[in-house]
């Protein structure tokens, strides 16, 4: 009596365990640090995996406030840049936009009926280094 009291008491944990390993979430990684999405903030290299760790447990090395560059840091790396190749830079609208934890500026003409256009670029929301850069005359 004892045995298969005990019995379907570790049938019923048993159960129990399997369910919840089945509704749980799983992070598949590459590398030891990967980046994590919270709502529009990507943040690149701050969750590290430690696999001796509990599955449920990240440590974070992220700070409060965002790891990206300003706005205006962004249109001032570009305006910098620009400014060697396209000497007026009066005639264009800057445009300033997030993506993927980049910062994309675009220089517009303001004028429509002009062809052309101004230089475009990609810049890291973290270390403000120029990605990548394209200039149309």
């Amino acid at each position: 009596m004892k045995k298969t009291i005990l019995f379907m008491i570790l049938s019923v944990v048993t159960l129990s365990s399997l369910k919840a390993q089945k509704k749980s979430k799983t992070m598949k990684a590459n590398s030891k640090i990967e980046g994590i999405k919270e709502l529009n903030n990507y943040q690149n290299a701050t969750w590290r995996i430690t696999p001796e760790a509990k599955a449920d447990v990240l440590s974070c090395s992220c700070k409060e406030e965002s790891l990206m560059i300003s706005q205006e840091e962004a249109i001032d790396i570009a305006w910098k840049d620009a400014k060697l190749v396209y000497k007026d830079l009066t005639i264009y609208e800057v445009r300033a936009e997030v993506k993927e934890n980049n910062w994309l500026i675009n220089y517009e003409h303001k004028n429509k009926e002009l062809h052309g256009g101004g230089p475009h670029y990609v810049i890291s929301g973290s270390t403000g280094e120029i990605v990548e850069k394209r200039y149309e005359q």
